[in-house]
C-alpha cells in the first residue's frame, strides 16, 4: 500500500492486495456463514463473509501502516478508510471493495428510525469491534455444535472488548437462558 493516505487511493491498494493478491472473494450472497470468519479460514478457503474479509483488511493495512476503521449494521461488517470529508468512505468487503454510503446500506439493512437515531450504527469502529464479531460468529458455531460454554465463553469475551454494540447483549443472554441459567442473562451494567 505505501505511503498512499488520500481514500481513493488506499482503496484501490487495497482492493488490489486483497482480491488480486490474496486471492480471495466474498462468500455469496444469501449465505455468509458459508464464508470464512477466521483468518486461516479466508486464507485457506479463499472465501470470506464480511468479517473474515475485514479481519483480514485490517491485517494488510496494518502491515503497510494505514489506518482503518470499521463499521457496521447488525449482522454485517465492513472497512471505513479514515478521512477528513464529512462522507465517509466505506470499503464493502464483500463488493470487492467499491465504495457504499448511508443510503445503499439503509436500501440494504433497512434499519428503523429508532435504529437510526441511537448512533450505534455506521459509526467509526476499531480492532476490538471485528474481534468482538469473530467471537460472535465461533459462539453461533459452537452452540449449533452443543457447545454451550464454548459459546457463553466467547460471547462473555465479546462483551467485554465491545460492550456497546447490543446484539453481543441479545446473544450471550441467550445464550444462558438456554444453558438454564437466569441470572448471567441478566444485564452486567445500567442500560445494556
Amino acid at each position: 500500500l505505501g505511503s498512499r493516505r488520500d481514500p481513493a487511493s488506499v482503496a484501490t491498494a487495497l482492493r488490489e492486495v486483497l482480491y488480486d493478491r490474496a486471492l480471495v472473494r466474498a462468500a455469496p450472497a444469501g449465505a455468509p456463514e458459508a464464508g470464512g470468519v477466521l483468518l486461516g479460514e479466508v486464507l485457506e478457503t479463499g472465501v470470506g463473509n464480511c468479517v473474515g474479509l475485514s479481519a483480514l483488511g485490517f491485517c494488510i493495512a496494518e502491515e503497510a501502516g494505514i489506518p482503518l476503521r470499521g463499521a457496521r449494521f447488525p449482522g454485517h461488517f465492513f472497512l471505513e478508510i479514515p478521512d477528513d470529508r464529512p462522507d465517509p468512505y466505506w470499503f464493502e468487503t464483500t463488493a470487492l471493495g467499491r465504495r457504499m454510503d448511508r443510503r445503499a446500506y439503509e436500501r440494504i439493512w433497512h434499519p428503523s428510525e429508532e435504529s437510526r437515531s441511537c448512533g450505534v450504527y455506521l459509526r467509526p469502529e476499531g480492532e476490538r469491534a471485528v474481534l468482538a464479531e469473530v467471537l460472535n460468529i465461533r459462539a453461533r458455531r459452537r452452540r449449533d455444535a452443543g457447545d454451550i460454554e464454548g459459546a457463553m465463553q466467547d460471547m462473555d469475551r465479546a462483551v467485554a472488548l465491545d460492550p456497546e454494540w447490543p446484539p453481543h447483549h441479545v446473544n450471550r443472554g441467550g445464550l444462558y437462558l438456554r444453558a438454564g441459567r437466569a441470572p448471567g442473562a441478566r444485564p452486567t451494567r445500567s442500560g445494556t
